[in-house]
């Protein structure tokens, strides 16, 4: 009985798939065998496998393409090992990869799966190194304990390359093995069921070649059918959390519900749709509040929400309006846009002499501001009330953003690679420092674009997201130029 089985599902990839099994073979650790599905390839892959001469090798074939799961799903099945090591057929692990793992999991029998860091290669099986590749650090992060594993799978998402992994047989057995209704996040989905039961662990050791193929054209790429697929999956998968029963479970992973009130077993399901709601990512936030609707269906619930945490049908139905989830408001304002144009020095002169502009520079006053020096100077009396008032507005800009369906947790950390590293809330992140250098908090709004287009929004030292949705809307200025504008409309929501 082999230690490890090295699981390969194979699909089109026949210029890579030979580096993939030498790369396997070549291991310092060579208790193992190794299980290949080929899904109905249509190139030359299969003849190249058989080029092997290895009796650790078992083939398997199918006739038709059935999806990676169903592939990963036979090998595991015809598997035999301890442990099971997912290896995807266009990726390159190091030579150590398996003693170490091994070695890590025979000496913490408490955890179930252990992965590693990772580099990126090209096509041609180049190291990316460019420092502005998105993707870099996406997979280079920390270790944490599996209640926070799953707070930052429910905040950020997936950050664990799964051909990095090694998974104890018995977790398969457990939690159930790949979901193959699920074709982006189906390694997603196994981390958080696995997080729900097991503790995991993240070696600082690059241990594989993780290839990116151009235009995004392997199952993990980024191209738009993947993100359509990708969002669906992942309000799917959000599902997985509504399986946590204790209060003292839900606290451990999610601290801050706190804020909501004081959790309760039967309620759980309301405070995780709050969670959702206020991550201010639209698809988390459709999910919460489908979440608490299932919740205030039962009338014995409703009532206990109406008179313990004072949150009634009517709080829903606000809560429901606040949630630009779909960005109604934003297309109707672009379509305003197209049909009254008006010029640039107009729109400034209208902008500048408007209530709403005299307002903002009275209550959103730049850190130099005659309010900070007085308060410097009357620290006694003003500093304590000023820190409070700066805390205050600073959460009802951090609402606003949220609600808006304008910011992308995702998307921001995807784009930002520094903020992710840093590990900083980049919600947090965007509006103290992030909107102010031009960063942009989705494909929806460009920050660069407002604070140009915008002077007088530059020189006050607004956070142009949050003068758009305060002040900008109603004034009619634009998100982003016009020509993305039409282009916004003409695309899918899913899309982004």
């Amino acid at each position: 009985m082999p230690t490890v089985s090295v699981i390969i599902p194979s699909y089109n990839h026949e210029r890579f798939i030979r580096e993939c099994i030498q790369s396997a073979l070549d291991q310092t650790y060579q208790d193992f065998e190794i299980i290949i599905t080929d899904d109905g390839s249509t190139d030359h892959s299969v003849k190249v496998i058989k080029s092997f001469n290895d009796s650790r090798i078992k083939l398997f074939k199918f006739q038709k393409n059935q999806g990676a799961c169903v592939a990963a799903n036979n090998c595991i099945l015809h598997s035999k090992g301890k442990y099971i090591a997912m290896l995807s057929s266009d990726d390159v692990w190091y030579s150590q990869k398996l003693s170490v793992q091994v070695k890590y999991l025979n000496e913490h029998p408490e955890v179930a799966a252990v992965f590693g860091k990772v580099e990126w290669i090209d096509e041609s099986g180049n190291l990316i190194t460019d420092g502005k590749f998105p993707y870099r650090d996406t997979f280079n992060v920390t270790n944490r304990t599996r209640f926070e594993w799953l707070r930052y799978f429910f905040e950020q998402g997936n950050c664990l390359c799964h051909p990095c992994s090694l998974v104890r047989r018995e977790c398969y057995s457990e939690v159930g093995m790949l979901n193959p209704a699920l074709a982006g996040l189906p390694d997603f989905d196994l981390w958080i069921r696995i997080c729900l039961k097991y503790e995991i662990k993240v070696l600082d050791q690059k241990l594989i070649r993780f290839r990116r193929i151009a235009e995004g054209i392997n199952a993990s790429g980024d191209n738009i059918k993947n993100r359509i697929r990708n969002r669906y999956e992942h309000r799917q998968i959000l599902n997985h959390y509504l399986k946590i029963k204790e209060p003292d479970e839900l606290l451990l992973i999610f601290p801050y519900a706190v804020r909501y009130g004081k959790a309760e077993a039967d309620l759980i399901h309301y405070f995780l749709g709050r969670i959702a709601i206020d991550s201010g990512w639209d698809l988390k936030m459709l999910w919460g509040l489908d979440v608490i609707y299932n919740v205030i269906q039962d009338e014995r619930l409703s009532k206990i929400l109406n008179e313990k945490y004072k949150f009634s049908y009517l709080d829903f139905i606000n809560l429901v309006s606040e949630c630009d989830i779909h960005r109604i408001s934003l297309l109707a304002q672009a379509t305003e846009w197209e049909q009254q144009p008006s010029t640039p020095a107009g729109q400034y002169h209208k902008i500048t002499s408007s209530k709403a502009w005299r307002t903002a520079r009275i209550h959103l006053l730049p850190p130099g501001s005659l309010r900070l020096r007085l308060a410097r100077k009357m620290r006694p009396i003003l500093l304590f009330p000023f820190s409070l008032w700066q805390k205050q507005l600073r959460n009802q800009e951090a609402r606003l953003v949220r609600t808006s369906g304008l910011f992308d947790s995702d998307w921001y950390l995807a784009h930002n690679p520094d903020v992710a590293q840093a590990g900083v809330n980049p919600l947090i992140h965007y509006i103290q420092h992030g909107g102010f250098e031009g960063r942009d908090p989705s494909s929806s709004f460009s920050s660069a674009w407002y604070l140009e287009a915008y002077e007088d929004v530059k020189i006050a030292s607004i956070n142009p997201l949050v003068h758009f949705l305060k002040f900008g809307r109603l004034e009619k200025r634009k998100p982003l130029p016009t020509k993305e504008i039409k282009q916004f409309l003409t695309d899918d929501v899913e899309t982004r």
